[in-house]
């Protein structure tokens, strides 16, 4: 495709040896989901649970010692800013509400209402 090559994209190719497997389409090739037993039930929540820990034991370390700071420098155990705008807690949201972490939404919501003011028109690219 000329345009695609005018802004120096390359053509796609599917590369057998970084994908031994073969493509699949859900759409095209619906597959019936999986049975869930009780043992892998036990499994699945207890790595739900583990993650959950993780992310409060990674919270509480970002509150105690950088709250409002856009990040956690761990081993100083400071916060840090490159933009002034509390990155970590705006980030945060949509993790806490999805892994039923309310308390902690909550408090960052709060924050969000009430210290939340950005200054000035900036571009600021979060995606990870």
């Amino acid at each position: 495709d000329a345009a695609a090559d005018s802004v120096g994209y390359e053509k796609w190719v599917f590369n057998t040896e970084a994908h031994p497997f073969p493509m699949w389409n859900p759409i095209n090739d619906p597959r019936p989901m999986p049975t869930t037993t009780l043992a892998s039930a036990a499994v699945a929540q207890s790595q739900r649970d583990a993650v959950v820990a993780a992310m409060g034991h990674a919270w509480k370390g970002y509150k105690d010692h950088a709250w409002g700071w856009d990040e956690l420098a761990p081993r100083q155990r400071k916060g840090l800013t490159r933009y002034g705008l509390g990155l970590t807690i705006i980030e945060s949201l949509d993790t806490l509400w999805l892994m039923g972490m309310m308390d902690e939404f909550n408090d960052a919501r709060e924050w969000v209402r009430t210290q939340f003011r950005p200054k000035g028109t900036r571009i600021v690219n979060v995606f990870e």
